[in-house]
């Protein structure tokens, strides 16, 4: 299942809806200008269609839109910073060079500087940002564009060709990696991976391959929980809502559509490699050649919006909202807490294809595999940094099943070492590590106590500070066993605020409170998903061969009566 946590990331939207009109065809002129100037120079029969250099001119924009990024620059120094963090060597020393020069000597740009100033410091930086700071940012974007017009007239004198097309461009970044690391490059993204350590440190393509397969299959179960359980239900509870419910879940059927049959043409390849190293490019390249992999654009829009949120709070008001009893008595909350965070998987899953191919691109043993990587990577740039305009208003980081698995094999030996009394022998209930977090614990004879807390997939460990033994740093209180617990949704009032309960068989019933609202709700996601998932997984487990009989015609009669009747326990 998806995992997210808590963080900021935040991209500057240059080239948003609203800005485009402002920033479109502002560097046309210049560019044509520049452009003539460098042919004419040593090849005079040599031009450029309008479509290769509007291409050209998004290129720029993207590029300044990058350098502006926040935390967003206030001195030269901080530019200088950001290029040689984000700019391949050698080439920023190069583009500095230049820069420095250009500003120190009060060298004129053939760029619009004026324009790109006053809309950078009115609409998009909004701050007074510094002339001479601007000046060097739009140098930057001058020189990028000179060494792109260097490498493509090169290109072109190989190829006997003397018009410039947008192909022609896109192929040129697509041979040459130190543009594609200029143009491209996102240190949003550069940071971190959802592949776990263990496996970017294999250096096997196979198993990487293998990897990637079991993580679509695990992707596609996860959208028919989403599918077959929840818009399922919802469609069951709110049979006169499907306008709101298409808000809510959006294109997820176009979604998983695309996964089935990207996941069919994976494993077409890897049965006809036999023993042989899987090359997988050709799948990804028919995917990304159709657009298929747009549809993520629609959906990330749509489920991080507010009207999608404020639809799933009116349907949730609604008296019918009661009936909500498909999985068990409180899965109304799982569709108020959980659904919303399950709803992003989609969305961390679409960079997980991002990561993959870009280890692939390096572990291929085909040449012709690694050209085709290199073409996917450059088409789905475009898509990556919509998906990272999109992300940038999650307030999640990204943690995969496996990186949770490698977390928590680290986490419990430090337990070992750090929490008095732990129990070393905690078998299958701490095979993943969830979370860490402070929250207050609420006690009849004590008020409010403050409480390490570590959740694991099967376990809640709250520790307090120990201060009677310096050898450890906590002291174990409680250990609750999530999955046989139930989860409590206390409502507010003026005395109590953000508060939950975990009420368990083996143990007495525990009140934790949140720092606020969204902190209560990011914990009631993680502790109703793991309480929730095992009932969700034997329901899947029904519903999933019911769906391959309805779409194959196939005839399981007794499995057919057993799962409807076991529905039908949980919506009567």
């Amino acid at each position: 299942m998806f995992h997210c946590q808590n963080a900021t990331l935040q991209i500057i939207d240059i080239d948003d809806l609203e800005n485009s009109v402002k920033w479109k065809g502002i560097l046309i002129e210049s560019l044509k200008e520049m452009l003539l100037l460098a042919l004419e120079w040593k090849y005079p029969k040599m031009s450029i269609q309008d479509s290769a250099i509007c291409y050209v001119e998004a290129l720029c924009l993207r590029l300044l839109a990058m350098l502006v990024a926040r935390p967003p620059p206030h001195t030269i120094q901080d530019v200088e910073d950001r290029v040689k963090k984000t700019f391949p060597n050698p080439i920023d020393e190069c583009v500095l060079y230049l820069t420095r020069d250009t500003v120190d000597k009060n060298i004129k740009l053939m760029l619009p500087f004026e324009k790109i100033h006053s809309i950078l410091k009115k609409d998009v930086l909004q701050y007074k940002i510094d002339r001479n700071v601007s000046l060097f940012l739009v140098a930057i974007v001058q020189y990028s564009f000179c060494g792109l017009m260097v490498l493509t007239r090169q290109y072109m004198r190989k190829a006997k060709r003397f018009e410039i097309t947008r192909e022609d461009i896109e192929e040129v970044i697509l041979t040459e990696e130190v543009l594609d690391g200029i143009f491209y490059q996102s240190e949003s993204r550069d940071d971190y991976s959802l592949l776990s350590p263990t496996l970017q440190a294999s250096l096997n393509n196979r198993e990487i391959v293998k990897q990637l397969i079991n993580d679509e299959k695990q992707y596609q179960r996860d959208l028919h929980v989403i599918i077959n359980l929840f818009w399922e239900e919802l469609m069951r509870v709110f049979p006169n809502s499907k306008d709101q419910l298409d808000i809510i879940f959006s294109n997820i059927h176009d979604i998983y559509d695309v996964t089935s049959s990207l996941l069919g043409s994976l494993e077409n390849v890897i049965e006809l490699s036999q023993e042989q190293a899987p090359c997988i490019g050709s799948c990804f390249e028919k995917f990304a050649e159709t657009a298929e992999f747009d549809v993520y654009i629609k959906y990330s829009q749509d489920v991080t919006s507010e009207s999608a949120k404020q639809c799933l709070a009116n349907l949730l008001e609604r008296p019918e909202a009661n009936l909500l009893q498909f999985a068990s008595f409180f899965f109304e909350l799982a569709v108020k807490y959980y659904l919303p965070k399950l709803l992003l998987g989609p969305i961390i899953h679409a960079f997980l294809y991002m990561d993959y191919i870009k280890i692939l691109l390096k572990l291929s043993p085909s040449q012709e595999d690694r050209k085709s990587f290199k073409k996917v990577k450059r088409i789905l740039k475009p898509l990556q940094i919509k998906l990272l305009k999109i992300e940038a208003s999650m307030p999640m980081t990204i943690i995969s099943e496996s990186t949770r698995k490698e977390m928590a094999i680290k986490k419990k030996t430090e337990m070992e070492n750090t929490v008095e009394h732990w129990d070393k022998d905690v078998g299958q209930n701490c095979n993943e590590f969830i979370r860490e977090d402070t929250l207050a614990k609420l006690s009849s004879d004590y008020g409010f106590t403050e409480r390490k807390v570590f959740l694991f997939n099967g376990l809640l460990v709250l520790c307090k500070a120990n201060t009677l033994n310096k050898n450890y740093t906590w002291r174990l209180m409680e250990k609750i066993k999530i999955r046989y617990a139930e989860i409590i949704d206390r409502p507010d009032t003026d005395e109590l605020k953000h508060a939950f309960e975990i009420s368990s068989l083996d143990s007495e019933s525990v009140v934790l409170v949140a720092k606020n609202e969204k902190h209560k709700c990011d914990w009631m996601a993680d502790l109703i998903m793991l309480n929730i998932m095992p009932m969700l997984e034997i329901l899947l487990d029904m519903e999933v061969p019911l769906e391959i009989e309805e779409s194959h015609a196939l005839s399981h009669p007794e499995l057919h009566n057993y799962a409807k009747t076991y529905r039908k326990l949980f919506q009567n």
